[in-house]
């Protein structure tokens, strides 16, 4: 599962939610977005937002921090993930050689 974060260094709600995802022993990847234009950009053309937080998980966009939204957000999206992972499609098929 693939997390970004775009935030910016005063933001309090920011804080809060990379609190909650190291919390939920999530692995992340943070965007300072006042230290880059072209993230800044990116950020704004994926969530139409200009207001930190941002996230991106797998491609679904959550804008702003509401702890318990959040988390009912992040163990959906673990859930489909896992339910993804899991469907025989999705499993690699090998073929042995005799």
């Amino acid at each position: 599962m693939s997390i970004i974060i775009y935030t910016t260094p005063d933001s309090i709600y920011c804080r809060k939610a990379k609190a909650l995802l190291e919390e939920e022993g999530l692995e992340y990847t943070e965007i300072d977005v006042s230290k880059s234009l072209e993230m800044a950009e990116e950020m704004i053309d994926k969530s139409r937002q200009i207001g930190v937080p941002v996230f991106d998980i797998n491609g679904h966009i959550i804008v702003g921090f509401d702890q318990q939204n959040l988390r009912r957000q992040i163990l959906k999206l673990i859930h489909s993930v896992v339910s993804n992972s899991n469907t025989p499609s999705s499993k690699k098929k090998t073929r042995r050689s005799q």
